[in-house]
């Protein structure tokens, strides 16, 4: 299957990530390997650039201002203003709430590069809907609105590459992953990789961890990704096998646990590779409960998403008496 057979792709943008071992993961039933998701690109953008793959073209093509929605602290946020930037792309940031007190994390690199007059704060729990009727009213332009995550139909086919590019790395490992575990938030890479091995009828079963919203939501993105797919592609959309665990801590959403915060610690100093507070964190220890626990057997794959940058603002969790200045 093509993912660019109905939207272009962007081609000056690299989207292969390598994998390679983690052997603090092992067990007597499996070795374990990561895919270095977060390496694509300096933002560590991982996988929210395969969305931007399509949806960039797309927003070439419309040629009107671009409206970002999200929270001050959003990995798509950072990542999509910055590519839009680079672009000369003209666009304003919709942030939920109020201005932070605190400079620090992704809102940090947010406003390294944006400045404060293209940012326009918006009440929390708002619905999009609302916030377009009132603001193309109030400011008498209409914008393209992207929603938070870039969570819309012209960014599945750039995300359906996350499939083809794992099966490039078994291809060139000569391996056949049996279970590939990946992070959820707004849910939408995880929906796409499922649909893409399912068109491939892929043997193998995804395990996404729900790091943000509840089951019931995930279902509804895997609903509303079925129907994107079945629009673009023409086809009847098929799922392969899959199943949503949540983490035994920090079930919320932006929760830090003790044991999450030990765990980077941990990972970074064992495997030389940084894991975010928010997601990758729960989503790595997740992952290895449910390998030791039911025994799952072959070749495991376990996905870094990205967004490794927003482990700049938990500096004082780690170091909680050091001094910002000397």
């Amino acid at each position: 299957m093509n993912s660019s057979s109905t939207y272009p792709l962007l081609q000056d943008i690299n989207h292969h990530s390598r994998i390679h071992k983690i052997p603090s993961f092992d067990t007597t039933h499996s070795q374990v390997w990561i895919k270095r998701e977060d390496e694509l690109g300096f933002l560590s953008m991982g996988v929210k650039l395969r969305k931007y793959l399509s949806l960039i073209p797309h927003i070439q093509s419309q040629g009107k201002e671009v409206a970002i929605f999200g929270s001050a602290y959003s990995n798509n946020v950072l990542n999509l203003s910055s590519i839009l930037k680079e672009r000369k792309i003209p666009f304003t940031l919709f942030l939920e709430g109020q201005s932070p007190k605190m400079i620090q994390g992704n809102y940090f690199f947010t406003l390294l590069c944006n400045d404060e007059s293209k940012i326009i704060w918006v009440k929390k729990a708002q619905p999009l809907e609302s916030i377009i009727s009132f603001y193309e009213t109030h400011l008498n332009k209409e914008f393209l609105w992207i929603p938070m995550g870039s969570s819309c139909k012209e960014s599945l086919p750039g995300a359906l590459t996350l499939g083809q590019d794992i099966i490039e790395n078994e291809r060139k490992s000569n391996l056949q992953f049996n279970q590939i575990f990946i992070d959820s938030g707004t849910g939408f890479g995880a929906s796409s990789l499922i649909l893409y091995f399912g068109s491939l009828g892929k043997p193998c079963k995804v395990y996404v961890t729900q790091t943000a919203g509840s089951i019931a939501d995930f279902s509804i993105t895997l609903d509303k990704c079925s129907l994107f797919f079945s629009e673009i592609y023409k086809k009847e959309p098929r799922l392969c096998e899959f199943e949503v665990i949540l983490p035994h801590k920090g079930k919320s959403f932006g929760s830090i646990d003790a044991e999450h915060l030990q765990f980077i610690r941990n990972f970074a100093m064992n495997e030389g590779v940084f894991l975010d507070p928010i997601y990758n964190a729960k989503h790595f220890l997740a992952a290895k409960n449910k390998i030791e626990s039911e025994q799952l057997k072959g070749s495991t794959l376990v996905i870094h998403s990205g967004g490794t940058l927003s482990l700049s603002g938990f500096n004082q969790h780690y170091y909680p008496d050091q001094q910002l200045y000397k």
